[in-house]
């Protein structure tokens, strides 16, 4: 918040555009609780238990569906993050706000490209390990 007020003062922006850069921190702490949020509602299982149920085909992979949960969160973010973007950093130039929306999805695919070189190290299914 400070340094988007001293970016704002710096740059001779007007009342308006300061106030948008102090708020987007803000708004990009609110988008990482409604995306993750969002994203949880689409990490579960097959109703119904494995060891009673006859007709309960095989487990589910508890990886798999972390990662759908975190793949929904991921495009919720990262098409919440171009919207704020677009909104609070809109200054006078006319393509600027793109330049930070971009900033963001390069760390929000280098985030996922993270989880998939850990997965593949890691995970039991891959020959590394």
């Amino acid at each position: 918040m400070i340094l988007g007020a001293d970016l704002g003062e710096k740059a001779g922006f007007s009342s308006k555009q300061k106030i948008s850069f102090m708020l987007f921190p803000f708004a990009v702490h609110l988008l990482d609780i409604l995306g993750s949020t969002i994203g949880l509602f689409f990490v579960s299982t097959k109703k119904g238990l494995p060891s009673f149920e006859k007709d309960y085909t095989s487990l589910e992979d508890p990886l798999k569906i972390l990662k759908r949960g975190y793949k929904v969160a991921f495009l919720c973010g990262i098409s919440g993050f171009v919207l704020i973007s677009y909104l609070l950093l809109g200054t006078d130039y006319p393509n600027s706000w793109f330049c930070y929306a971009f900033c963001g999805i390069i760390g929000a695919v280098i985030s996922f490209l993270f989880l998939e070189c850990t997965e593949y190290y890691t995970d039991y299914n891959n020959k590394p390990v």
